[in-house]
Order: structure tokens, then sequence, then C-alpha cells
């Protein structure tokens, strides 16, 4: 999938050529996470130059256009700051990827720990939230349906719920209303129409 850098970016020839040569797909593949290295390399120290969040962005297309996530946000490694970045995009630029490629790597791998933690609890606490879920009675049985949806979608709406549940929207709104209730979602927007409901034991993990 070609990218191609915001317009308004103002890069050097050189910068530009490494950062669209890293955007788009080149005849010798290259693993996905060293092409969205080379963008973050390349990226101006100064802020007036380029903001950092395009920088990080322009890293992240590289990864979501490659299928390996879906979440700008999952960038540990973009978001070095200070003298840590400038000095391993520098060694980078002149041809040592060793420091932006090891701190990277140690990003991913704390942020994958984290992870592996939260989900843990996160599992462990769905006991819980079953039992207290089967407090409420007969009423526990379509919220129940509800809760296993939006713990896999995370976050879902009345129309959601009642297209993939196969339930009328005032079915599917009282049993969401349920979840509020007891805890176990959360509804977002704040509005009185299209609103967005998420699953209250994955903020953890956004």
């Amino acid at each position: 999938m070609a990218l191609a850098a915001p317009a308004e970016l103002r890069l050097a020839s050189d910068a530009q050529a490494a950062v669209q040569d890293a955007l788009r797909p080149g005849a010798e593949p290259r693993p996905l996470l060293l092409r969205a290295l080379q963008v973050a390399a390349w990226m101006p120290d100064a802020p007036e130059a380029v903001p950092a969040s395009h920088a990080d962005f322009l890293a992240a297309l590289v990864l979501v256009a490659g299928g390996l996530t879906d979440r700008i946000r999952v960038l540990p490694f973009a978001a070095l700051r200070g003298a840590e970045r400038t000095t391993a995009a520098a060694a980078w630029r002149a041809g040592d990827p060793t420091p932006l490629t090891r701190s990277a790597l140690s990003g991913l791998a704390a942020n994958a720990r984290h992870l592996r933690v939260q989900v843990k609890l996160l599992l462990e606490s769905q006991t819980a939230e079953d039992a207290h879920l089967a407090s409420i009675g007969r009423a526990a049985f379509t919220a129940r349906d509800v809760l296993a949806h939006i713990r896999v979608a995370l976050a879902t709406s009345v129309p959601d719920v009642s297209d993939r549940l196969t339930l009328s929207r005032p079915a599917a709104g009282a049993a969401l209303q349920r979840l509020v209730d007891l805890g176990l979602a959360e509804e977002i927007t704040g509005r009185g129409r299209d609103r967005v409901f998420v699953y209250a034991g994955a903020w953890g993990l956004l």
C-alpha cells in the first residue's frame, strides 16, 4: 500500500527521499518495523519544521498499512523524546540503526509486558463481573449476551447490539443500560441519541 507524507512537511531533499522510500513498498522487501523507524529517524528535530504528531503518525501509518496494527497509538518506540531520540535518529541517518532499533524493541517489549499484565487482570476480573451480573436475576439473561459481545468489540451501540444479537432496539438499549448501571459498561458520548458504549473493564488496555 503506497503512502505519502503530508504536503506541509518541510523536509530536506535527503530526508524527503528517505521518508518516501519508507512509505512506499520497495523493490526489496524490508520489515515494516524498520520502515516505520526510518520515517521516525528522518523527521527533523526542530518542532517548527514538523510537529512530533506528524512524525509519529507517519511511522504508525507504515505499520497500519502493513496490517501489523489497526491502532495508531500502539507505537511505544515513537514516544522517544529529547536527547535519546535525537541521538538515536542521528546514528540511524549516519548508517547505524542499532540505537534506534534497540530503543524500539525495548519499548515494544515493555508495552507487551504491560499489556500481558493488564489482560491477566482483565480476565481475572471477568469472573467477578459474571457473578455481579447474576445478581440481577432473570434480567441478566440478555445482558449476559450483550456483555460477551462488548468484551470482544470493546465499543458498541444499540443498533450494533440489535443487529448482531437479533434483539429489538428497545431490548438492546435496556441490556446496555443494565450493564452501565452495574458498572460493566460506560456510555461515552453523553448524547441522547447515537450513543456509544464501551466495555469498562478494557479502559486499562486502551
